[in-house]
């Protein structure tokens, strides 16, 4: 119930936010791993690979729209990409004629974060997606560790040490009155 919650918390300015492109698929993700971004097309509207363009961006705050990859004249165009996503992106061109333009990120970082917008043109129509990703990443297991400061007047101390994990935890002590 907590790690909903926290989820929640994450996710809810996301959802409560005003579209008028294209909904907003939110997909959490751990940080480190690899992470596929869906994107879907009507396969009908592909009537010549020669003509499929297949773009995906990655917008962040401060930075602007980044290219993540690039897919036009039947093969990968990956000049204009940033060089964050250098080695750490995969189409799938074997699943266009499905309608599938789905996007593979590899080892996630804490960076990728943000708004994914994956546009396929066709000589028919375009069609967009937009994917917010949300990473995070596990915390090493708490340890509590228990200090008697003072034998007089007897004091202890308790303290949990824990890390790694991302987004920043939030601890507090109460008392049995959640004091």
């Amino acid at each position: 119930m907590t790690l909903y919650c926290a989820w929640l918390q994450l996710l809810l300015p996301l959802l409560t936010t005003g579209n008028l492109l294209s909904p907003i698929t939110v997909t959490p993700a751990l940080y480190g791993s690899d992470m596929t971004l869906d994107c879907n097309f009507l396969p009908a509207s592909m009537l010549n690979d020669q003509f499929l363009v297949v773009t995906w961006q990655h917008s962040q705050e401060g930075r602007g729209d980044m290219v993540v990859h690039s897919y036009y004249y039947e093969k990968d165009q990956l000049d204009l990409q940033d060089k964050v996503y250098r080695n750490r992106t995969q189409l799938f061109p074997e699943k266009f004629p499905q309608g599938n333009a789905s996007l593979r990120l590899m080892d996630l970082r804490l960076e990728d974060g943000g708004l994914y917008t994956c546009t396929v043109n066709t000589q028919i129509g375009s069609t967009t997606s937009r994917i917010q990703l949300v990473i995070a990443a596990p915390y090493r297991d708490p340890h509590l560790i228990l200090a008697l400061l003072d034998q007089q007047q007897s004091s202890i101390t308790l303290k949990v040490v824990t890390g790694g994990g991302y987004p920043e935890a939030k601890v507090w002590w109460t008392n049995q009155t959640g004091k």
